[in-house]
This record gives structure tokens, sequence and C-alpha cells, in this order.
């Protein structure tokens, strides 16, 4: 593997037979910078759509693990927000509505429970005990940046279904039957705030809890 720290930030899994590393777009189309060059004085020929990239400070090393790779633009995406729902579980709501209506919100990069969702855990497998003939469907999702870091870090590509997984073992964990818990992991394709803002985000960093008929 081939570590690049810079700016931009990326791993690049070497075959061994490569004469060059070429370095180009970091980040996603939508959120590169253009600039129309204006035409010189004289010019006449048609306009070409190209691309220059400006590139320095960049080191380039060989590592054997993902984990030796210390991205600064990585680090500064992460965010200990994490959206929360006054009042908890909507204790006017009908069990099996409660349970429908819930949401499991994480800090971003994480797949870990985070102890402020504790509260919530416990209420809907307090639920789920007393209502033995519940089954559902957790369904995890990630927020637009965790998205666009996977091109960076591979080792976020499950992150969402991941996240669903860790709330069925936590559910399976205070002995709720597994057979009635299904998982499953739709990226950031379903976000549930459509802003760019960190509120907006900490929203879309979610396992929803479906009811299966």
């Amino acid at each position: 593997m081939i570590c690049s720290v810079g700016r931009g930030c990326g791993v690049y899994d070497a075959k061994g037979d490569e004469q060059y590393l070429l370095l180009g777009n970091m980040t996603a189309q939508e959120k590169t910078n253009t600039a129309k060059v204006k035409r010189p004085r004289g010019e006449t020929r048609p306009q070409m759509n190209n691309a220059y990239y400006y590139i320095d400070d960049v080191a380039v090393f060989p590592i054997k693990l993902m984990s030796e790779c210390k991205c600064e633009q990585i680090d500064k995406a992460s965010s200990e927000f994490i959206f929360g729902r006054k009042g908890q579980t909507n204790k006017n709501l009908k069990p099996v509505q409660q349970i429908d209506a819930a949401a499991i919100y994480y800090k971003r990069f994480n797949k870990q429970i985070d102890g402020s969702m504790d509260a919530q855990v416990a209420d809907l497998i307090d639920l789920m005990k007393t209502n033995a003939d519940v089954r559902i469907r957790l369904v995890g999702h990630t927020d637009a940046i965790e998205a666009d870091r996977v091109r960076m870090r591979p080792d976020l590509t499950d992150l969402d279904k991941e996240r669903a997984e860790g709330l069925k073992s936590a559910f399976v964990e205070a002995g709720i039957d597994a057979t009635r818990i299904s998982v499953a992991g739709q990226k950031a394709e379903s976000p549930a705030d459509g802003g760019d803002d960190e509120v907006a985000l900490s929203k879309n960093r979610r396992v929803e809890i479906e009811i299966e008929q």
C-alpha cells in the first residue's frame, strides 16, 4: 500500500508493477472548485475543457496496514455531534408505533453505540421483550461525508450495515431472539435531512427501526 498525505489524502493498493503514480483530483467532482480562464487577447482557437491541478508538499510512503496512514483531512472531518430527540421514546404512541418511529444516532465514522443513546436502546429492548410477536428490520445509514471518504478509507465501505449489526448485537445480548431481527444498509442514499450543515448531517448518521409484517 502507498499512503499519500497532503491536502488530499488517500491509500493506493500497489500491485508491484507500477512505473509511476499519478496524483489527480482528490475530492468528489461536485465539490471541486472550478474557474473559467479568460481567453487571451488575440486567441481565436476554440476553447477546450482542461483541468490543471497544483499539488505541493505531498508525502508518499509505503505502508503495510491502513492504521499506519494518518490523514489530517479525515481527522478534521470527524464530528462528535450526535443528533438526539428530546424525550427519548414517545410514550403516547402504541408500543409498535414507538418501535417503528425510533432511530439511533452516531458520531461520524463510528459504528459503536454512543452512551447518549443507551436510554433509547434500553427503551426499545423493553418494548421488544413485552411485545414478543414483533419482528424488526434495522436499516443503517451514513452521512454524505462518510460516503465520500470511502474512496480514502475502505474500512468505511460497510459502515451503514455495521451500525445496524452492532445494534442487533445489543438487542441479542439483552435477550432478544436474533431471528426476530434482520439488518440492511442504505449508505447515504436515503438522507433524513438534505442539508449540508452539521445538524443536518448528524440526522443522517443513524439506524432506523422498521416493523416487519
